[in-house]
């Protein structure tokens, strides 16, 4: 009976020694890489619509035994955004950085993140990746202010992995506004050795002929590519911007409000609908 009563215990030690091994693993996995340590992170291949964001977040931790401080963050590049979770780390203390950056074109892509430390250490976090753009259809801008009888440019820009040709464009439009489209231009070819899209162009061309009592739009679609999302300009006039506002945004489902007098509060019983 005592010899039974020994091997259950032993068989129970050596799951709890089992157990206990596998949560310090656990937990041993979970731990940040000291402050000093340089990281790396690659996403490995994206589809995205262009323009694309991706974030990735950098986990370090003081293993001093001094308090650390975070003295500058340098980016490699515009497009790259940062946020720390501290400045200040106390002994042992976890934080993090985490990495953004915007992807406006296929192929590989990298981007770096410095860390200036109290010590006068520096510690670089790299962020890279490699986006694949099936098709996609840009906009130079998504608004333009014009008088009458002015016109403004706009350039559209077709993206295809696999590089085919855009064909003509689809344009939805009032009678007030003239659009004039010129040729697709090719400047980018494809290159599926280093995942890079082909890139087609074209200059459109926008006049205002006469006033207008609603919010212009031109609706930009592709014939050979329905799949591919339209895009919308936005054509605002100062007869609209004296009615609506500076910054309006208007929903197509929904209709205008005009911006309150002088005087007359946001939200009163006179401005809405």
């Amino acid at each position: 009976m005592n010899r039974n009563f020994a091997i259950v215990g032993a068989a129970g030690a050596v799951l709890a020694l089992a157990a206990t091994l596998l949560v310090s693993a656990e937990l041993w996995g979970r731990v940040a890489p000291g402050y000093a340590v340089s990281q790396q992170f690659d996403t490995g291949h994206l589809m995205v619509e262009l323009p694309h964001d991706v974030t990735h977040r950098f986990r370090f931790r003081n293993d001093r035994s001094e308090s650390l401080e975070i003295v500058e963050i340098k980016p490699s590049c515009g497009c790259t955004k940062t946020e720390v979770a501290k400045r200040t780390l106390a002994p042992g203390e976890t934080g993090w950085l985490e990495v953004t950056t915007s992807l406006d074109g296929s192929g590989a892509f990298s981007t770096s993140v410095d860390l200036q430390w109290s010590t006068g250490e520096k510690t670089t976090y790299f962020l890279s990746t490699f986006a694949q753009v099936n098709r996609d259809l840009l906009l130079s801008r998504g608004t333009i202010d014009l008088d009458i009888d002015e016109s403004r440019t706009v350039v559209v820009t077709y993206i295809d992995q696999e590089g085919l040709e855009p064909g003509p464009l689809v344009l939805e439009h009032p009678e007030a506004l003239e659009v004039t489209v010129a040729p697709w231009d090719q400047i980018i070819k494809v290159d599926h050795r280093y995942g890079i899209a082909a890139r087609h162009t074209a200059v459109v061309q926008v006049r205002l002929k006469h006033a207008v009592s609603e919010v212009g739009r031109v609706n930009f679609a592709l014939a050979n590519h329905p799949k591919v999302n339209a895009k919308e300009l936005v054509v605002r006039t100062p007869e609209l911007i004296a009615r609506y506002g500076q910054d309006f945004r208007p929903r197509r489902d929904r209709p205008l409000r005009p911006a309150p007098h002088a005087g007359e509060p946001v939200g009163s019983s006179a401005s809405k609908e």
